[in-house]
């Protein structure tokens, strides 16, 4: 499984988010050769984090599953979704987060929330939730967001 991150934020909240979605590859490596279902391979997670004036900007966007490989474009840059692949928002609290120095236990709190869309995805089939839950707060400990 693969998981990638996707942010939108109010520029004083934005290096605080950075600081937990800039750790993808040690994520990533911990996730390297683990499945949770037949077919879902690749997590894109959009975090959204904005003021009131800015939020309304950036309309909810339904959760997606990508079957096959996808082309698009994003602030004039041509990316792929892979085939196999499920997206989601994950929208923060902005008041929350502007007043935190440390996001990290915060974002743990609410991407361990946000999870619970995979499962409301008919497409994606047999996905192992409690394992991959179990996994997801296994590497957000080593990463130092969950203190035990």
């Amino acid at each position: 499984m693969e998981i990638n991150f996707l942010t939108e934020n109010s520029s004083d909240v934005a290096e605080k988010i950075r600081s937990v979605t800039g750790e993808t590859d040690r994520i990533n490596l911990f996730f390297a050769g683990r499945h949770y279902s037949p077919n879902l391979d690749y997590l894109l997670i959009r975090i959204l984090c904005f003021n009131q004036r800015m939020e309304e900007l950036f309309p909810p966007q339904p959760p997606r599953y990508n079957a096959q490989t996808r082309n698009y474009m994003h602030r004039g840059e041509r990316l792929e979704k892979p085939a196999a692949s499920f997206e989601f928002d994950l929208r923060l609290n902005y008041s929350v987060y502007r007043e935190l120095n440390d996001v990290s236990s915060e974002f743990a709190r609410d991407l361990l929330e946000s999870i619970a869309v995979i499962n409301t995805n008919k497409k994606i089939k047999e996905f192992d939730m409690a394992r991959f839950k179990e996994d997801l707060v296994h590497c957000m400990s080593q990463l130092g967001w969950i203190r035990e």
